[in-house]
């Protein structure tokens, strides 16, 4: 700043001006991107190495409390964004459920975990074999992992049926899913509307 009070910048134009003196923009798309690796990460090899289920949980805690205060005290205001992005992430976190219970069921089945079976080898260049084949599976024997088997076939079922489903209601037309009201019942806020004043709505009618 100047002695006169003027500020002297090497921006060529006002737009430049001002965005070399804002606040970064949030970058929304890219938090979602970190929320879903790291449930994804905690469902996938989280059956093996459980230790990632409270790092997951402590990660996803540190990350929301950052972005509360982040966004109250550095990022300048929010962009705007629809509820296209909110809801391709839950579709995608839809299926870490089911693909912790494949995973869980594929590594708590594993002969040599529980049942010491070691099957040698006679030449060191030889895979190793673990005995463990999709071929083995018997759905008749009770044991650990049958409840798991169970949940997978349960879900597995039950997204094959949502998937048909909405397709079938995408070729037809026939969606008549209200995100904007979904959302207004889940946070339990009025709609515009309703928020206006008297006088607001009545000068807004006499505009139209």
């Amino acid at each position: 700043m100047g002695d006169n009070g003027i500020i002297q910048s090497k921006s060529q134009n006002l737009a430049l001006f001002v965005s070399s003196y804002s606040a970064p923009q949030m970058i929304i798309d890219f938090r979602y991107a970190g929320l879903v690796l790291n449930v994804f990460i905690a469902m996938i090899f989280g059956p093996g190495i459980p230790i990632l289920f409270p790092i997951a949980l402590i990660n996803l805690s540190i990350m929301y409390v950052c972005d509360r205060l982040m966004t109250a005290y550095f990022y300048s205001q929010p962009p705007m964004f629809g509820l296209n992005m909110t809801d391709s992430a839950l579709k995608r976190l839809q299926v870490a459920g089911t693909i912790y219970f494949a995973t869980a069921y594929w590594m708590l089945s594993n002969k040599q975990i529980f049942g010491n079976n070691v099957y040698p080898i006679e030449f060191e260049n030889e895979p190793i074999k673990t005995g463990h084949y999709i071929n083995d599976i018997d759905p008749n024997k009770f044991d650990h992992t049958l409840p798991l088997l169970a949940v997978l076939a349960l879900m597995l079922t039950i997204g094959i049926f949502m998937f048909f489903q909405s397709l079938a209601e995408e070729i037809l037309g026939k969606s008549n899913h209200d995100h904007t009201q979904e959302l207004l019942e889940l946070e339990n806020l009025p709609s515009f509307y309703e928020t206006l004043y008297k006088s607001d709505i009545d000068q807004w009618i006499k505009e139209e």
